[in-house]
C-alpha cells in the first residue's frame, strides 16, 4: 500500500470543470481553487459535497479537506466548506 497525504487547504474558487475518463469518481466535477495566485485542482465525490452545485460559484471562499493517494493521482477532496459569500 502506498502513503497517503492529506490536505487541507484555503482558497478561492476560480473554475468547476468536469472529470475525464480513468480519473476517479468520473463522471463527477473538479474543484479547481486558488491560493496565493497558484491553482489546485481536486475531484469532488458526491460525498464529499451534497449541496448544489451551484453554490460553489467562482469568488466564493472555501476550505477543501482531501487526501492524495500517490504521486500521479489527482487529489480527492473529502469534505467543502464554504467560508464566506461571494466578494
Amino acid at each position: 500500500m502506498g502513503a497517503m497525504i492529506c490536505f487541507q487547504v484555503t482558497g478561492t474558487v476560480a473554475d468547476l470543470d468536469e472529470t475525464t475518463l480513468g480519473e476517479p469518481w468520473h463522471p463527477t466535477f473538479v474543484l479547481i481553487i486558488e491560493v496565493n495566485y497558484a491553482y489546485s485542482r481536486a475531484v469532488v465525490p458526491p460525498a464529499a459535497w451534497t449541496a448544489p452545485r451551484e453554490l460553489l460559484q467562482v469568488g466564493r471562499s472555501v476550505r477543501v479537506t482531501g487526501s492524495v493517494t500517490d504521486a500521479y493521482a489527482p487529489a480527492v477532496a473529502t469534505r467543502i466548506e464554504v467560508i464566506d459569500a461571494l466578494h
